[in-house]
């Protein structure tokens, strides 16, 4: 069974970086976490008057893998902000 996870990224003061983010973070993340069982992600651009500006959806083999990935092991982030992955 997959488990997935949503990151919604909030309008924000800067121009979101679409290119970069598609062509050089979520490539290193599909990378980085593949050995955890990230099967694959989606980006959706979303309606700006809605408060937030992406969706990302980031699809785990399961959700052992998701807590590896994200340094959660005994899952005390599930469901919180994890904030920003450094590139």
């Amino acid at each position: 069974m997959s488990y997935i996870v949503t990151l919604l990224y909030l309008v924000g003061q800067k121009p979101f970086d679409l290119n970069y983010y598609l062509g050089n973070h979520m490539t290193l993340v599909q990378k980085r976490w593949a050995q955890y069982g990230l099967q694959d992600w989606e980006v959706v651009k979303l309606d700006l008057a809605g408060g937030n500006q992406i969706k990302c959806i980031l699809r785990f083999k399961d959700k052992a893998g998701r807590a590896k990935a994200l340094g959660d092991s005994d899952g005390i982030n599930e469901g919180v902000s994890v904030g920003t992955v450094k590139n």
